[in-house]
């Protein structure tokens, strides 16, 4: 199984802190399996513990996932990384919705 390194442009807010919101870019080593939820796992355990994101089930049946993915609405744990086939993958909140933190 190969790895490679994508590098993530996550829009991060946390009101009073990080406000207005801004880019941060975390590097992670993905392989064929990882999804983009896996990748957030990854992240906030091994480099920002404060990164907030929703999930619940990963496997695409709740929907608390959904997030902006390079500009496409798409489910983050019914997304496979290698699928998206860029060298950088852009997290964004979904519009329409009251923000509270980060891509919640």
């Amino acid at each position: 199984m190969s790895t490679k390194e994508i590098q993530f442009k996550i829009s991060r807010y946390k009101p009073r802190v990080i406000d207005p919101p801004k880019f941060y870019f975390y590097k992670v080593d993905v392989n064929e399996h990882l999804s983009v939820i896996d990748a957030l796992e990854k992240i906030r355990l091994e480099q920002e513990p404060t990164l907030v994101y929703r999930h619940a089930c990963h496997h695409s049946s709740c929907g608390t996932c959904a997030c902006i993915i390079n500009g496409t609405e798409r489910l983050a744990c019914a997304t496979k990384v290698e699928e998206l086939d860029s060298e950088v993958v852009t997290l964004e909140p979904l519009r329409g919705f009251e923000r509270i933190a980060d891509l919640a």
